[in-house]
């Protein structure tokens, strides 16, 4: 009966979902820098990471590998934050101009970068990772000339709304999004024209 009632909610999930997100800007170069209470090493990842992330917290998905895989065709650099050798936290940054993701496209302009895809392993959860890495990619996305960085997050994800907010990002807009038989609504978003801080 699990199985049965498991199955039905993702066919549910398939053709129509639903979400709340907060979107975030920071102008770079205006950054906090959250020290990680655990030894993190943070370093660009490459191709041949994205199974030992995924081994992380997705448990090696193929769909999960396949859609990272993407994000690396899509122009997107991965950095990964490692404990004692082990992944222990992932991100994304995305430095071009216009991004297709599930449920979700961006339009920025080129002297901007979009975070996406931040995960912490839950053991490692309320220990600074997320506003480290955060600021990392930070930093490499100014390195890169960008001056201004955006994300979104889930309503529902109270640590990812603190942790942003740890690093200066500040609250720009609220938005749902609906996804229904394939179709997405309202989820288009472009960086704002005026100032947000």
């Amino acid at each position: 009966m699990r199985k049965i009632i498991s199955y039905i909610l993702r066919v549910f999930k398939f053709f129509f979902s639903y979400g709340i997100f907060n979107f975030y800007g920071i102008v770079c170069s205006q950054k906090l820098q959250v020290q990680p209470r655990v030894p993190l090493k943070i370093r660009q990842g490459v191709r041949e990471d994205i199974l030992s992330v995924n081994e992380m917290y997705f448990m090696g998905k193929s769909s999960v590998i396949r859609g990272q895989n993407q994000l690396f065709d899509k122009g997107c650099q991965m950095y990964v934050g490692f404990v004692d050798n082990r992944p222990v936290s992932v991100g994304w940054l995305f430095c071009g101009s216009e991004f297709f993701g599930v449920g979700l496209r961006v339009k920025i302009k080129p002297d901007e970068a979009f975070i996406l895809g931040c995960y912490t392993h839950p053991d490692f959860r309320g220990k600074n990772i997320y506003p480290s890495m955060l600021y990392y990619l930070l930093e490499d996305a100014e390195k890169k000339g960008k001056k201004k960085c955006f994300l979104h997050t889930d309503l529902c994800n109270k640590a990812s709304n603190a942790g942003v907010k740890k690093v200066g990002f500040s609250f720009i807009e609220r938005r749902h999004i609906f996804r229904s038989f394939g179709q997405v609504f309202n989820g288009n978003w472009n960086s704002p024209a005026k100032d947000f801080n």
